[in-house]
C-alpha cells in the first residue's frame, strides 16, 4: 500500500487492519500473484531456509518475511491458517511477540503449521511476554529491573495517570495492542509438545546455539534490557525421521 492510500485512510478513518480492507487486499494481491511471486523467488534464491511469521516491519535478511497485513517484499500470510508451503520446505522458523496476539487455540493451529512445513530436524523459534514475568511486578516488582520496567511502561502507556501502580501497567498488557493469550513457560512448552514438537530450550533474547537464530528480536523498541525482562524465548526441534 503506498503513502497516498495510506493517507487516504487516514483521512477516512479507516484502520489498514479493517477485515474489508484485509479481503480487498488478499483478492488484489491473488490477482496480482503478489505472493506466489515473493515465495517462489525465495525458494529459488536460497537454499537454507527460513520463514518469518508476523514480521511487521522488523524484516529479515535471507529470512520469509510474511505477515497478515504486509508491506513491501512481505508475503501476506495468516499464521493460523494452512500455509501455502509443502510439507518439510524450511529448516528454521521465526517468530516474535506475535503468538499472544491469537487465541490458544489458533495458536494450536499455527504451531501444528509449523511442525508441518519445518524439515526434520528443523527449529522454531518463539519469543512472546512472559505470563510470570508480567505479574511479577504486581504489587510491586521485586527487583530493579522490574523497578525500572514498571517506571517505563507507566510513563509510556499511562500517561493518564500519575502514579507508577503495578495494577495500571498488568491491565495495559492485557488490554492493549490486541493480546489474545499471554503464556508462561509451562504453557509455551506444553502447546509445542502438544503440536510435536521436542527438545525444548530456553534461551535469552538473541542467544541461541544455531548461528541463523540469533540476533533475530526487535531489542532496539525497548531500553536496554527490558524486552529481555518481559519475554520468553522457548526453541524447539522437529525430530529427524528414523
Amino acid at each position: 500500500m503506498n503513502s497516498m492510500n495510506k493517507a487516504l485512510l487516514r483521512r477516512l478513518g479507516i484502520s489498514r487492519r479493517h477485515p474489508w480492507l484485509l479481503k480487498f487486499q488478499k483478492a488484489q494481491r491473488r490477482l496480482l500473484g503478489t505472493d506466489t511471486k515473493l515465495r517462489e523467488q525465495y525458494f529459488q534464491s536460497t537454499k537454507c531456509r527460513k520463514l518469518h511469521l508476523g514480521s511487521s516491519k522488523h524484516l529479515l535478511d535471507g529470512w520469509l518475511n510474511t505477515d497478515l497485513f504486509p508491506g513491501r517484499d512481505v508475503m501476506q500470510l495468516d499464521a493460523t491458517a494452512r500455509y501455502p508451503f509443502e510439507t518439510n520446505s524450511f529448516n528454521f522458523i521465526f517468530t516474535e511477540h506475535m503468538i499472544e496476539h491469537v487465541p490458544y487455540s489458533a495458536a494450536i493451529a499455527m504451531l501444528s503449521e509449523c511442525y508441518r512445513v519445518l524439515k526434520p530436524g528443523g527449529v522454531i523459534r518463539v519469543a512472546t511476554p512472559d505470563l510470570a514475568k508480567i505479574l511479577n511486578i504486581y504489587p510491586y516488582p521485586k527487583d530493579e529491573l522490574g523497578q525500572k520496567y514498571l517506571s517505563w511502561m507507566s510513563n509510556r502507556y499511562t500517561t493518564d495517570i500519575t502514579e507508577d501502580h503495578a495494577a495500571h501497567v498488568v491491565n495495559v498488557f492485557f488490554r492493549l495492542w490486541g493480546h489474545q493469550f499471554l503464556y508462561d513457560v509451562p504453557t509455551l512448552t506444553t502447546a509445542l509438545i502438544k503440536c510435536g514438537f521436542s527438545s525444548i530450550e530456553q534461551f535469552a533474547l538473541g542467544e541461541s546455539k544455531h548461528a541463523d537464530l540469533q540476533n533475530l528480536e526487535n531489542t532496539s523498541r525497548y531500553p536496554d534490557g527490558l524486552l529481555n525482562y518481559e519475554s520468553i524465548c522457548l526453541e524447539a526441534t522437529k525430530m529427524s525421521l528414523r
